[in-house]
């Protein structure tokens, strides 16, 4: 009995050792439980996509408990292949904006129906996958200057904590001066100060595990509140429910209905799809880059193969396409780094498919105030930004700018990096030392040109 006790040990000794080589703990100076918990706050930052994504696609998908059921397994894969393949953490989800898009434009605008878009999407995962395996869309990573990397982590930062405040309450639209301030006596509202004025004192007094103590503080306080007959937004229904199916041919059936008659509209829809999912992932990646140590061809290359893989795989789960997850910032802050904690994401994923009633406790007044506390954060890496450089510092300002207020992180790095060159080109003097494929190297230019061609696109 001893000698089996003593070779079990053994054998789970061995085995987490092999996932420390695998995922480069020491390298990356991370363990398992911060990378546990990572990917456990990753993925209560990012379950909101459970119940958003249906609403938003319930204007051309069969039933909204089927895009639940892709929107759960598209993500559990989707995180599961990014951590296994990639080995970093990089949540997957299918993409706001990029839903959006599937829905409301290719879908409603277009005329084409959930099986054609679904094909639409998959010819699109296509290319993202063949642009990986060639190299040539690390080398789209690698034209955009480095003097734009953080502003676009910077507007990403200020875009996710748009979105805390937005589905706080705490911002609201309004039709004379675009937003105003919420009801501050709306009692979802105030769960969401709650939330934010206790994490920031946690933060300010260096307690560890603030994130957590704050999440755990909201959902006490929600609880509480709902047990008081006040409208909190939690809905309990139970503990466990089994998943809706999902038709896998749906999208071979979409091929069957896709003509040449509408071919215009059927390029532009694949182009629109692949641009939107390529430079999503790319802000995202910008903004983890130095934590997650994104700085190899190699592992850059891994990246986008795991991001393209999961793209296609959108399609067989009958769900928008998925991208890289901004939300991802939330592992990262606490410490995590490794790929493990992108399983551990897409293990819960795949768990919240038998126990999405109790996914309603966590509603978006207690998942705001880590969106809008990770906004402060990045927002320190503006003294990084070179103001001597005039066009370092204008680009810098329409990509920071331009994410939150058009609330598209796509539409704020085109606006800067069109801008970028645009100034650059004009402003070039011929010098020896300094050749202007130096300032505008040519992928820069076609990178360019693609962001102009997205925005005729869409004019049209």
């Amino acid at each position: 009995m001893l000698k089996i006790v003593v070779c079990d040990t053994i054998h789970s000794v061995n085995s987490m050792n092999t996932i420390k080589k695998y995922f480069k703990f020491e390298e990356l100076n991370t363990n398992f439980k911060t990378e546990i918990v990572g990917g456990i706050l990753t993925f209560l930052s990012m379950c909101y996509i459970l119940f958003v994504n249906p609403l938003i696609l319930s204007s051309v998908a069969p039933s909204k408990e089927m895009v639940f059921t892709g929107t759960a397994l598209a993500c559990g894969f989707g995180c599961i292949i990014m951590g296994l393949f990639g080995k970093t953490l990089l949540a997957i989800g299918p993409g706001m904006g990029l839903n959006t898009l599937f829905s409301a434009t290719i879908g409603v605008v277009y005329g084409f129906n959930f099986s054609e878009i679904l094909a639409i999407t998959f010819i699109s995962g296509i290319i993202y996958f063949i642009l990986s395996i060639t190299g040539f869309r690390t080398k789209i990573a690698s034209a955009i200057p480095s003097g734009l990397k953080m502003p676009i982590s910077i507007g990403i930062g200020l875009f996710i904590a748009m979105v805390g405040l937005k589905e706080s309450g705490l911002v609201i639209s309004d039709p004379n001066t675009i937003v105003a301030l919420g009801n501050l006596k709306d009692i979802k509202t105030i769960i969401t100060l709650f939330g934010i004025l206790l994490l920031l004192i946690l933060t300010v007094l260096k307690v560890n595990k603030a994130i957590i103590y704050t999440l755990l503080g909201s959902i006490l306080l929600s609880i509480i509140l709902t047990l008081c007959k006040l409208d909190t937004g939690i809905k309990f229904n139970g503990f466990i429910s089994l998943p809706s199916n999902i038709d896998i041919t749906l999208f071979i059936n979409g091929f069957k209905t896709l003509n040449i008659e509408r071919g215009l509209k059927i390029f532009s829809a694949i182009f629109s799809i692949l641009f939107l999912g390529i430079f999503n992932v790319q802000g995202t990646i910008n903004a983890c880059e130095n934590d997650l140590r994104l700085d190899s061809k190699s592992k850059l290359r891994r990246v986008f193969l795991a991001d393209s893989i999961a793209f296609m795989s959108s399609s067989i789960f009958c769900t928008s396409p998925t991208t890289t997850f901004a939300e991802t910032i939330t592992g990262v802050e606490y410490g995590a780094k490794s790929g493990l904690a992108s399983i551990i994401c897409g293990l819960l994923f795949f768990v919240s498919l038998f126990f999405s009633p109790l996914l309603g406790v966590i509603t978006p007044q207690i998942t705001a105030p880590i969106l809008i506390f990770i906004g402060i954060s990045m927002f320190k890496e503006l003294k990084t930004i070179d103001y001597c450089d005039i066009s370092i510092l204008i680009s810098s300002f329409f990509i920071i700018v331009m994410m939150p207020l058009t609330y598209s992180i796509i539409n704020g790095m085109a606006f800067g990096i069109i801008i970028y060159t645009l100034l650059k080109t004009v402003t070039y003097r011929k010098n020896e030392d300094i050749k202007y494929t130096d300032i505008i190297p040519p992928f820069l230019w076609f990178l360019t040109l693609l962001f102009i061609l997205y925005f005729v696109i869409t004019i049209i």
